[in-house]
């Protein structure tokens, strides 16, 4: 058998029936999200948080003579506070209220000094009164009552035995209300503590240990800190967790929809050349279904051995898979013929466009191409022969 190819009759640049397969998976997939997010609320209430921090610094200061140790500056911040040296010593705190959302906060700000004597003895020697603040931030200041904290430490050394070891804290009493991030912010009292240990002559900053076993400096004992949060419920859109992506339920149900629709759509679009029956369409249908078997062909002449007609495309196909064979295929204007080669037979089915299919000898001696212009796969030889 030989065969000649032209290039007249070049497959498409895609295959429907393999299109129809991808565009099904991507639709059902889609579909699948849109199911998916019908299963899931729209929006779900969570519990937020709007965080602010209040903070704070220590500020005091007092007169010394200047051949003192203070020098002319007299006491400042952060030095320890030898009572026989200095006068009257002024304390201050100033505070504030941050927040990254808009804060609307006012409140009254104290001051005062604590006396711990130990076994459960103690008592509160005010600095400044509570004094109305508005705003974020506010300072209150007024003077240690050093002579009076110092008498009272005396009077206990002399009933108790006890007065070294003390420890007087400066602390400030801040209480705030007002809204942060429009959310209620409910009263807050706000009382950070600087302790000094008094010796009976001196009072110095006292510092700890912290966790990792660092002391901190007197000057970063004078500053406090303390963050808070508001927590509140509020709606907010739910959303469809699929692998590393997390969209809404809202836009999943409709891209999942969409998409699903519009693959659709294009698969009954392809498909249109899919449809049964031996029509116009026919050569559309095989080459939709049967492509990537097809090899297209001028011609071709068998010389020796029978010929099978075949009842339909399908028996044919089902033939050259089971033989691991091509199928030629040999186009003309009125129909198209499709041929399978194995083993000295050749099993052919023939499309007729437009007409009815002219009756085919079962068993001629060859094969050959009778008319360039028709362009059929006819049989060819002498019968007489036989």
């Amino acid at each position: 058998m030989s065969s000649r190819r032209t290039d007249g009759d070049a497959q498409p640049a895609f295959r429907p029936l393999e299109s129809i397969t991808i565009l099904g998976i991507i639709g059902i997939l889609a579909l699948a999200v849109g199911l998916f997010a019908l299963t899931r609320p729209t929006t779900v209430v969570k519990q937020h948080k709007l965080a602010y921090t209040q903070s704070g610094r220590f500020n005091y200061s007092a007169t010394a003579p200047a051949t003192s140790i203070y020098g002319a500056d007299g006491l400042t911040t952060g030095e320890p506070i030898i009572t026989k040296l200095v006068g009257p010593v002024q304390v201050r705190f100033d505070y504030r209220l941050s927040a990254a959302a808009p804060s609307r906060v006012h409140g009254t700000a104290a001051l005062e000094a604590n006396v711990d004597l130990g076994q459960g003895l103690a008592k509160v020697f005010p600095i400044a009164a509570a004094q109305p603040f508005n705003g974020n931030h506010a300072s209150v200041s007024g003077t240690l009552p050093l002579a009076a904290i110092k008498a009272y430490i005396d009077t206990a050394g002399r009933d108790l035995g006890t007065g070294a070891g003390t420890t007087v804290s400066l602390v400030p009493q801040i209480k705030v209300v007002g809204t942060v991030g429009g959310r209620q912010l409910a009263q807050t009292h706000y009382a950070p503590a600087l302790p000094m240990a008094f010796s009976g002559t001196t009072l110095a900053i006292a510092t700890s240990t912290s966790s990792d076993g660092s002391t901190p400096s007197p000057a970063d004992a004078l500053k406090r800190s303390s963050r808070g949060s508001i927590g509140y419920d509020a709606s907010s859109p739910n959303t469809v967790p699929l692998l590393f992506l997390h969209p809404a339920v809202t836009a999943s149900r409709i891209v999942g929809f969409g998409i699903a629709g519009l693959c659709l759509l294009l698969c009954l679009w392809f498909a249109r050349p899919l449809r049964a029956g031996r029509s116009p369409g026919d050569r559309d249908r095989i080459r939709a279904l049967y492509g990537a078997q097809l090899v297209p062909v001028e011609a071709v002449t068998a010389h020796t051995g029978p010929v099978a007609d075949v009842t339909s495309m399908e028996a044919l196909a089902d033939l050259a898979k089971r033989y691991d064979a091509v199928i030629m295929h040999v186009a003309a204007d009125n129909a198209d013929t499709y041929a399978v080669w194995d083993s000295g037979i050749l099993y052919r089915y023939t499309s007729v466009i437009g007409e009815a299919a002219e009756p085919q000898p079962s068993e001629p001696d060859n094969v050959e191409q009778a008319s360039s212009r028709e362009r059929k796969l006819e049989p060819n030889g002498s019968r007489g022969r036989r």
